[in-house]
């Protein structure tokens, strides 16, 4: 566990950074498959799971995967298309 969330912070760091693009991409699309099979694919697709309603309204519980499809999807173009023009990774070339 402690591996997964290193991976998500360290790999966040990159990506805003704009070193090891393609790297930390693949690793967090790793990550998000592993999140979407193991914790939310019981839950179906919709992000918004209602599992009753309450006195104060309706009562959520875990997201389906959805949202982790939107990340892969992110990532995957992150991982395709590098880094930008404005990354560090970048600036070193030059």
């Amino acid at each position: 566990m402690v591996f997964l969330g290193t991976v998500e912070v360290v790999g966040a760091l990159a990506i805003l950074l704009g070193v090891y693009v393609t790297l930390a991409s693949g690793l967090l699309i790793v990550n998000m498959a592993v999140a979407a099979f193991t914790v939310h694919l019981a839950n179906g697709f919709n992000f918004i799971n209602i599992t009753g309603m309450g006195e104060q309204g309706p009562i959520f519980g875990m997201p389906g995967v959805e949202v982790n499809l939107l990340y892969i999807a992110a990532l995957l173009s992150l991982l395709l298309s590098g880094p930008g023009a404005l990354s560090v990774s970048r600036r070193r070339e030059t």
